[in-house]
């Protein structure tokens, strides 16, 4: 059961640029975003577990994806991404 508590996601403690500020927009769990040389990240709040893994996700693109990727550097970040989180051992996605 999930409870109805707000989860904010704090990017600046995954962020490598000192200084950045950011905002941060409630979202549905489908439409999770991050927009980097604004500052924005769009992400559900709810305290459910896939809502937990969307904010996770999120984060490391924050942390791991280039600043101006491609459409093939796109569809790389994805594994530079998971390979951060093996690395970090934390598990992103669960069967």
């Amino acid at each position: 059961m999930t409870n109805k508590r707000v989860v904010y996601p704090i990017p600046e403690a995954v962020d490598d640029k000192p200084h950045r500020e950011w905002q941060i927009q409630p979202s549905q769990q489908v439409s999770a975003r991050v927009y980097p040389r604004q500052s924005l990240l769009i992400v559900p709040l709810d305290n459910s577990p896939q809502s937990r893994m969307i904010r996770n996700h999120e984060l490391g693109h924050i942390r791991w994806s280039p600043p101006r990727p491609g459409v093939m550097a796109n569809r790389m970040s994805f594994v530079g991404l998971n390979r951060g989180f093996w690395k970090m051992r934390i598990t992103v996605y669960r069967s």
